[in-house]
């Protein structure tokens, strides 16, 4: 009997970031002894490839303002093949079942590795409800066993997704979930606690993408590392292989941040910081990050970057929910605070913002749903963090006059941060 066919793809936006198509290749990798699997490149067009390669199977993965781009895509394979199975998976549909569009015969929920490999093993649609860790279109769910860590191949990037790294500069992840639980954040929906992959699995990963992808530089895509201990020990182990001189760019958070941990990055060749410093008002920090999170430890977080000689890059969100005036100009102030080391030479790297978003499964969602700027038949589309035109989640106290000048004054923060060399 021939092997079946499996196809996965992202919506088009997401084509052109890393993690995306790295899922996707982990996936394939993780698979592919068990059928004919082919990821869809960046530039590919759906359609030819669909008719050449012809699946039993397309997957896609989704955020949720690219939902409605996965959809478009599922009916594009239906109206080829309507016997192809097309499934759905990552943190929307895992975030909300619910909204599982009649084009998809079921959704993934949670990690996708065994899910995958129960589907290709099903015989016929028909098997599907008897999978667990997955949702179809009659509103069953079936529970899901979340995959072991240690039970992932390395994700052969070179030949599933030679788009996801580019002038010797790759990423990986080092662990699945996130310790914290912050209430803008829906990725923890993906699994809810913490795993670490093993250390010699990270080694493996970062031996890969020397010796195959030629990499100096890896970028660390875990929502956060704050065990110094750990980082410590992937240092031994790449010593031990004789790995040397790559530099690293991590996520951090100035919840977890201390000395002992910017010292074990430092001493793994670390170059940069990314975090989310979210807002300048205490206040509004401890209602969305939880107590302990306060504006004194984002500028300790700044202090210890300095001091090692580390970039630190970092994110702010205007428009959440009971934010207001007052609060917006605390987040002014930190982002003048960031231009002022910048220019005194005690702070190098950049800053952003985003609009405050309801995504589903989270406290955010209920409120939006509450105040009836969402509901289960939204545009999805409209769940980006760049919609700063609905502000879904703006407080009711603030004006449109008065929002435009605080988007105004982020942007031009913004701008000069980035002016200073």
């Amino acid at each position: 009997m021939d092997q079946k066919r499996l196809l996965l793809i992202a919506p088009y936006a997401l084509t052109d970031t890393g993690p995306a198509l790295h899922s996707l290749a982990s996936l394939a990798t993780y698979v592919e002894d068990a059928c004919k699997v082919r990821v869809l490149l960046p530039g590919e067009d759906l359609a030819n490839v669909v008719k050449v390669f012809k699946p039993d199977i397309v997957g896609v993965t989704s955020y949720t303002h690219t939902y409605p781009e996965a959809i478009r895509m599922m009916e594009l394979v239906e109206q080829i093949d309507p016997r192809i199975i097309r499934i759905i998976g990552g943190v929307h549909i895992t975030s909300a079942p619910w909204s599982l569009d009649p084009v998809f015969h079921a959704g993934v929920l949670g990690d996708g590795e065994n899910v995958l490999s129960q589907i290709i093993k099903a015989s016929s649609m028909r098997d599907l409800d008897d999978i667990g860790g997955i949702c179809l279109p009659d509103g069953t769910m079936n529970p899901s066993e979340n995959i072991l860590a240690s039970s992932i191949p390395v994700p052969k990037l070179d030949i599933h997704a030679p788009g996801s790294y580019s002038k010797g500069i790759v990423g990986m992840f080092t662990s699945k979930g996130c310790p914290y639980d912050c209430s803008f954040c829906y990725s923890k929906n993906m699994r809810r606690e913490h795993v670490d992959h093993p250390v010699e699995f990270v080694g493996d990963q970062i031996q890969y993408a020397v010796d195959k992808l030629e990499a100096h530089s890896i970028m660390f895509w875990d929502d956060c590392i704050f065990d110094p201990r750990r980082v410590w020990d992937i240092s031994e182990e790449l010593e031990s292989r004789e790995i040397t001189d790559l530099k690293f760019y991590v996520n951090v958070a100035s919840l977890s941040m201390n000395r002992e941990l910017a010292e074990a990055f430092k001493g793994l060749g670390t170059v940069s910081w990314n975090t989310g410093f979210e807002s300048g008002s205490d206040r509004m920090l401890a209602k969305v990050k939880g107590r302990g999170a306060n504006v004194e430890r984002n500028k300790t977080l700044v202090e210890l970057a300095h001091e090692f000689d580390m970039s630190l890059n970092g994110s702010f969100i205007l428009g959440m929910p009971d934010e207001t005036l007052h609060d917006m100009d605390m987040t002014m102030k930190f982002m003048e605070y960031l231009i002022d080391e910048k220019r005194n030479g005690r702070h190098k790297g950049g800053f952003w913002w985003f609009t405050a978003t309801p995504f589903p499964g989270t406290s955010w969602w209920d409120i939006a749903e509450k105040r009836g700027t969402v509901s289960r038949d939204v545009n999805w589309s409209r769940l980006h963090f760049g919609n700063r035109e609905e502000h879904l989640l703006l407080d009711g106290s603030i004006s449109e006059n008065d929002w435009e000048k605080v988007c105004e004054k982020a942007d031009g923060h913004v701008s000069t941060s980035n002016s200073i060399i």
